[in-house]
C-alpha cells in the first residue's frame, strides 16, 4: 500500500497538534506565568557598574576625545577636499595605488593634508605667508620621521634576529643607537 501526500502530516501540523494538547492538559497557564525585569536594567546592577567604572577612571572614549574649536574643525574640513582632490589627480594621472581607495589614501596623506589645510586656511583669512618655506619645513621633517621610524624597524628586526638565532648581526644597523 503506498501512501497519499495528504496522509502525511506535516511538521506544522504536529507542532500545532502539540500546542493544542498542551493548552487542552494545562487551560490556565498563562495565569501562572511570572514577568521579570531584566537583572541588567535594575538600578542596583547599574549603580555597581557605575562605581566599577569610577574605581577604573571613568568612561574613557569620553576623555580622550578633545573638543575641537571652529579652526581645526575648518581647517579639518580643508584638509579633507584637499586630499580628495589629490585623490582623484593620482588616479586620473596613473600614480595612485590601484589598490588603494579613496579612504586609504586620505590616511596615507592625512598629516600633509592637514599642513595644506592650514596654509590654505590662513591664505584665505590674508595672513602673510611663506608657502613653499613652510612646505620645505614639512618635507624636513617627514624625512626625520621617516628615518627614526626605519631606524626603529631595524632595531627591531635585529632585536628579533639575534634573540631567534636566525643570522648574524646586519652590519648597516646600529643595535646600541635609539
Amino acid at each position: 500500500m503506498t501512501t497519499c501526500y495528504f496522509d502525511t502530516v506535516l511538521p506544522y501540523q504536529k507542532y500545532q497538534a502539540d500546542i493544542d494538547e498542551f493548552e487542552k492538559n494545562y487551560p490556565n497557564w498563562e495565569k501562572n506565568v511570572e514577568y521579570t525585569e531584566a537583572w541588567w536594567e535594575t538600578p542596583e546592577f547599574q549603580a555597581k557598574i557605575a562605581e566599577l567604572e569610577n574605581k577604573k577612571g571613568g568612561k574613557k572614549e569620553e576623555e580622550e576625545v578633545p573638543k575641537k574649536d571652529e579652526r581645526q574643525i575648518e581647517v579639518e574640513k580643508i584638509a579633507l577636499e584637499w586630499a580628495k582632490r589629490e585623490f582623484f589627480s593620482q588616479t586620473m594621472a596613473g600614480t595612485a595605488d590601484e589598490d588603494m581607495d579613496q579612504e586609504e589614501f586620505i590616511d596615507s596623506v592625512w598629516e600633509r593634508a592637514l599642513v595644506q589645510g592650514e596654509l590654505k586656511y590662513r591664505q584665505l583669512r590674508g595672513e602673510d605667508l611663506d608657502v613653499d618655506g613652510e612646505m620645505l619645513d614639512f618635507k624636513i621633517q617627514q624625512e626625520r620621521k621617516q628615518e627614526i621610524m626605519l631606524k626603529k624597524a631595524k632595531n627591531e628586526l635585529q632585536e628579533v634576529l639575534v634573540e631567534e638565532d636566525l643570522g648574524g648581526v646586519d652590519d648597516n644597523v646600529d643595535v646600541d643607537d635609539e
